[in-house]
């Protein structure tokens, strides 16, 4: 438990910096359509599900973490482009 709440500290400490860095030029940033995000995730090859058959052969719940982990980002409305844990 103490790990993890470390590592979530120090992943919101680096998204505060990066977003500190980025603000000064917020208005040249662009937001890529939902279709066109949707089409760039799509040509990408199935990186997660890589990871997750990997993990399934060393033993590991490959693919049942992938399953929660894509389920619970899609429960707080995340938007991925694409469902990562469908092959």
């Amino acid at each position: 438990a103490a790990y993890t709440q470390a590592y979530l500290a120090e992943q919101a400490q680096r998204v505060a910096a990066a977003m500190a860095v980025i603000a000064p030029d917020a208005d040249h940033l662009y937001t890529l359509p939902t279709a066109e995000r949707t089409r760039w995730a799509a040509a990408l090859p199935d990186i997660a599900g890589t990871w997750a058959a990997a993990a399934d052969a060393a033993g590991l719940p490959g693919t049942d973490v992938l399953n929660a982990y894509v389920a619970a980002l899609q429960a707080q409305g995340a938007d991925l482009g694409r469902d990562w844990s469908q092959r």
